[in-house]
């Protein structure tokens, strides 16, 4: 993976700073403010072009790596990622969502 410019990096915070967006709430209390954007904008891009089961897969692994804390209640997680832009129509459904939600 090929890391960001330093400018680039301080570019993107302001801008998200400027929008007064707030970050992910599952981001791992552990990560900066630089690396907790690129998360952000990660999962964003991910609940935005990917199904339900795809998701779950790559926010487990992102757990894994120590990016995102999951909670146990799928809900929470559910309502966020609906928040940050994730579908809520056919296949996205909260109760196909718990069905899917870490079952690795």
């Amino acid at each position: 993976m090929l890391k960001p410019d330093l400018k680039d990096l301080e570019l993107q915070t302001s801008h998200i700073k400027a929008q007064n967006v707030e970050l992910c709430k599952l981001i791992h209390p552990a990560i900066g403010d630089e690396e907790g954007i690129l998360i952000h904008e990660e999962i964003q891009r991910l609940v935005e072009r990917n199904g339900v089961k795809m998701i779950c897969e790559y926010l487990l692994q992102m757990a894994r790596d120590k990016k995102i804390l999951l909670p146990l209640n799928p809900s929470t997680v559910y309502a966020e990622l609906v928040r940050m832009g994730m579908p809520k129509g056919e296949g996205f459904s909260e109760k196909y969502f718990t069905k899917n939600y870490r079952r690795n």
